[in-house]
């Protein structure tokens, strides 16, 4: 069984999700929308897993989760009765906020988020739009599912979401370090969102974004320049080959955290 009635009110397309044993694959494409896609789904019966890259949570019925199309991440369920709201966030007051990772779960005790979906699941089999109505209708559901995710008191943020966007991030640095044009605001255009949302996501880490591309870089630098088979190399292209603008812009970055230029520490290395 796998039964789905939708219906579109402006920037929310609502879906009753009926379905037995189920698994379902986001490959960051969210959700197989042309536009930037929140999924608020409340379980009404039966529960739902989430799975990311090394975590996973289990929703049982009255939970309720807001995830991020732009990651890739996996729904199983055994059987459930879901409400699912796909979010066009540009569109609506969540773009700000959106793109500083809203990543958000409610339990069973939380009661706002169960009853919009009781409220969405009216609408969705009822619905019967006329120009008259149809501006209102989309108010009333805007404002049911607004209210739903900004419930910040009820709802907890869901650390391993936002950890598995920041992993993303540190894994592109790594296989792109020796890019000179790989910083924040290269990044943020990478990942569609703002730098702002960038060095919010590394806010409490124990290096800032442009501190991890830094050490990226350094930590190469410094094994290319201890490497004996680089010893033929010019210092200008090992720091090309690292990322550095010019063998000063290394030199520096070397000095600056060893105390000792690139030449000093391959006539050690080399003797």
């Amino acid at each position: 069984m796998d039964r789905r009635r939708t219906a579109r009110f402006g920037a929310f397309v609502v879906a009753m999700h009926q379905t037995g044993p189920w698994k379902y694959r986001n490959d960051a494409e969210n959700f197989g929308h042309p536009w930037r896609a929140l999924r608020f789904v409340v379980v009404m019966e039966g529960g739902l897993t989430v799975r990311l890259p090394g975590s996973e949570e289990t929703l049982t019925e009255r939970c309720a989760a807001l995830t991020p199309g732009w990651l890739p991440m996996e729904y199983e369920t055994n059987g459930a009765t879901l409400i699912e709201v796909d979010i066009a966030v540009e569109r609506t007051p969540l773009r700000g906020s959106a793109t500083e990772s809203l990543i958000m779960a409610w339990d069973r005790n939380a009661v706002i988020p169960s009853i919009t979906a009781s409220a969405l699941r009216e609408l969705v089999y009822y619905h019967e739009s006329t120009a008259e109505t149809r501006g209102e209708t989309n108010r009333v559901v805007e404002n049911l599912v607004l209210t739903a995710v900004a419930g910040t008191a009820l709802g907890r943020a869901s650390d391993a979401l936002e950890h598995a966007e920041t992993t993303r991030i540190v894994d592109y640095i790594n296989a792109h370090f020796q890019e000179h044009d790989l910083t924040p605001a290269h990044l943020a255009h990478h990942f569609g969102v703002s730098t702002r949302t960038l060095h919010r996501l590394f806010q409490g880490q124990d290096t800032s974004l442009s501190g991890v591309i830094a050490s990226k870089r350094l930590d190469v630098a410094l094994q290319r320049l201890n490497d004996p088979r680089s010893a033929s190399i010019g210092l200008e292209d090992v720091a090309a080959s690292c990322g550095y603008g010019s063998a000063l812009a290394m030199r520096r970055a070397v000095v600056a955290a060893t105390g000792q230029t690139p030449s000093d520490i391959r006539s050690q290395a080399h003797g």
